[in-house]
């Protein structure tokens, strides 16, 4: 992960492409690489929770209007 690369870093300042120049490195680094890695664990969940095989393929079939296969 990048973020995690720049932590190891001793940097003062970052300048980022978008968003807020950051004069705390260190503590905006730590902060963003934890809301990511939450991020990631309930979009995990998310996934878990949703049949996704089933749902692509009611909205595939739907989209080409095509019989759902049965089984």
């Amino acid at each position: 992960m990048s973020m995690q690369r720049l932590h190891c870093l001793v940097v003062d300042e970052i300048y980022p492409g978008h968003g807020r120049v950051s004069r705390n490195p260190r503590e905006d680094l730590e902060r963003a690489i934890e809301e990511t890695r939450l991020l990631l664990e309930e979009s995990k969940l998310l996934f878990e929770a949703l049949d996704t095989k089933a749902t692509f393929e009611r909205r595939f079939y739907s989209w080409r209007k095509f019989p759902l296969p049965r089984g």
